[in-house]
């Protein structure tokens, strides 16, 4: 998925679906969607009525703007009252905006924030928050399903309208928010694969790619070389398997660093 930044009006865009994060405390007076409203000619507070939607938390409200607007449909997404906000809510929010976009065929969306981004360095975690849940709502792993099982992927491009005084700090936040995404995928995709598949042997053979392709140092134990160590707890455990276990110790050296980060992980 390509996402891009955008300081036009979201209103005026072009893309298939608009989605508009809205707060309960503020809704009434929202700019955008009584922009919206009077456009659509009082359809969009009409159906923010009949269908109860007070932008709770998890609520959201999707309609389509009949060619009175640019975006060919508008997406209200709830995130309950500004005062319990967190800018983390804003992850699950743009999930479900990625998430709508492929069940309706949408090639292209977008995301608009009142006002998201007092400051550059809240703007760029607005846009990282955001980038983050598009890339990691749209993610499915089909690799074993056929035909009408498999769910289309039909998103391919997001437009964030975040306000920003420092253009330079929302890009590296959006390329921060692709890598991280993209890990959290491949993390993902290992997870969902069948155990008989991604045995100790073949999960070692995915970490050494990784080290060799990102640079990280790598060391796998063996049965053998756990046995030199001591580590008959972890070799019993293995014992119920026919698999030989395998103990992978990845390590990132940065060029400067005081303290030292374990992560210990159980397979």
């Amino acid at each position: 998925m390509d996402i891009t930044l955008s300081a036009t009006p979201p209103l005026q865009s072009t893309l298939d679906v608009l989605a508009v994060v809205c707060h309960e405390d503020t809704l009434p007076e929202d700019p955008t969607i009584t922009a919206a409203d009077t456009a659509l000619g009082g359809h969009l507070r009409r159906a923010m009525a009949d269908e109860r939607f007070r932008a709770k938390a998890g609520q959201s409200l999707s309609l389509h703007t009949q060619g009175r607007l640019g975006p060919g449909r508008l997406l209200l997404v709830g995130c309950g009252p500004r005062a319990n906000f967190r800018l983390s809510d804003l992850r699950p929010a743009a999930g479900r905006v990625a998430r709508f976009a492929n069940s309706v065929g949408a090639g292209t969306a977008g995301i608009a924030l009142g006002d998201a981004g007092k400051t550059a360095a809240a703007a760029s975690t607005t846009v990282q928050t955001l980038a983050e849940g598009l890339r990691l709502g749209g993610y499915r792993f089909q690799k074993y399903l056929t035909g009408d099982k498999r769910t289309p992927v039909t998103l391919t491009s997001a437009t964030l309208f975040v306000a920003t005084a420092d253009e330079s700090a929302a890009r590296q936040a959006l390329d921060r928010a692709q890598q991280t995404a993209r890990a959290v995928a491949d993390a993902r995709d290992l997870v969902n694969e069948p155990a008989g598949v991604l045995t100790p042997t073949r999960l070692a053979e995915a970490a050494t790619t990784l080290a060799r392709d990102s640079g990280l140092g790598i060391t796998v134990f063996g049965p053998d070389e756990c046995r030199q160590r001591g580590m008959g707890l972890y070799l019993a455990v293995a014992q119920g398997s026919d698999e030989e276990p395998r103990f992978i110790h990845l390590t990132w050296k940065p060029a400067q660093s005081k303290k030292r980060i374990v992560l210990v992980g159980k397979g």
